[in-house]
């Protein structure tokens, strides 16, 4: 996967800043009128709902290791099962 260059990404923030500013008037427009909520308010909400809850980021807990022989060697020394993970490729590529 190429990377943009500073240029692209420079054109591409100076594309959205103006997109931005305008939506936030107008949602800012519109919650004057109670007709909407604020930005603000929008983003916190659109927040809350896509962030991770506690019980959902559990996974992250577990103690990962890198090498299959410390994998081995740690679950013989816990009695555990060992979860292999394998990928063959680069996984934000996908994205």
């Amino acid at each position: 996967m190429k990377h943009a260059t500073p240029f692209v990404t420079s054109v591409a923030v100076l594309v959205m800043l103006p997109i931005i500013a305008i939506a936030q008037e107008a949602s800012t427009r519109l919650a004057s009128h109670g007709i909407a909520e604020t930005f603000e308010q929008r983003m916190s909400h659109e927040a809350a709902v896509i962030r991770a809850t506690p019980g959902e980021s559990i996974w992250q807990q577990i103690p990962w290791v890198f090498s299959v022989t410390e994998g081995q060697k740690l679950a013989q020394a816990e009695k555990r099962p060992i979860f292999l993970w394998m990928l063959d490729e680069n996984p934000i590529e996908r994205c």
